[in-house]
């Protein structure tokens, strides 16, 4: 009589089979996540490299085009770059980027605003700052640098004009131009905020410039903020007449 020899058939377990799918999906997952990081970087270094561009744009145009009165400039407060060394206005297609006039506003997606105030340091020097912002998809017009006034209230500061301040938001100092960035305290029912300085955390009351974020729901409107001294030739300190604003 011939045996007959029995053959066992293996293969995986159910347990073992989910573990197996658990672990690919978590690889996955990673992967994802880092695919979706990496997009959010290279993003962000292609703006800030742009964001370069337009401050060296905006302050190619304020060099040929000149400031209108300088001397009538403040040392302790701010002004909004508005006109030319003859006290033509600065228009909004000689503020976005890049500056080839043939393209429209949605193939410009970038655009400038500055601020200007006299150096205490030299009479023949103008210190700008630049807000570098993104152009506005449903508007036309490029939002203006607005002065609000920041106050205590609790354990932070409330802004004058609700809105106008936002999470991440950049602020500049009226007074002596220091940059801030704007952080919400979560914990309150109010809109209060607190400024970072770095890696420093103030609580400083006073007058703030800000771009005022656009209409409806939109990505935050400033990009990044520049400070530079442009130093001036004698003949534009002479250029204009009667009083006026440094803008």
């Amino acid at each position: 009589m011939r045996g007959v020899t029995a053959h066992r058939h293996t293969g995986f377990s159910l347990t073992e089979v989910l573990l197996a799918v658990a672990t690919v999906a978590v690889g996955m997952l990673f992967i994802g996540g880092a695919f979706v990081l990496g997009i959010h970087y290279a993003a962000y270094a292609t703006e800030q490299t742009l964001g370069a561009a337009v401050a060296k744009e905006a302050v190619s145009v304020a060099l040929l085009h000149g400031i209108y009165r300088p001397d009538l400039l403040s040392s302790d407060r701010q002004l909004p770059y508005t006109q030319d060394h003859s006290g033509r206005v600065i228009s909004d297609d000689d503020r976005l980027y890049p500056s080839i006039s043939q393209l429209g506003v949605q193939q410009r997606q970038y655009y400038w605003q500055a601020l200007c105030r006299s150096d205490p340091a030299d009479p023949y020097s103008v210190l700008l700052t630049i807000f570098v912002c993104r152009t506005p998809q449903d508007q036309t017009d490029l939002p203006d640098p607005v002065l609000i006034r920041l106050t205590n209230f609790g354990k932070g500061l409330i802004p004058d004009q609700p809105g106008y301040v936002y999470d991440g938001g950049l602020l500049v100092r009226d007074n002596d131009g220091l940059i801030c960035r704007a952080r919400r305290l979560s914990d309150q029912a109010k809109d209060l905020f607190v400024l970072k300085v770095g890696s420093h955390t103030e609580q400083v009351p006073g007058e703030y410039w800000v771009i005022r974020p656009p209409k409806g729901k939109g990505r935050d409107p400033t990009l990044a903020v520049y400070q530079t001294r442009l130093t001036l030739a004698y003949p534009t300190w002479q250029a204009g007449s009667g009083a006026g604003g440094g803008g």
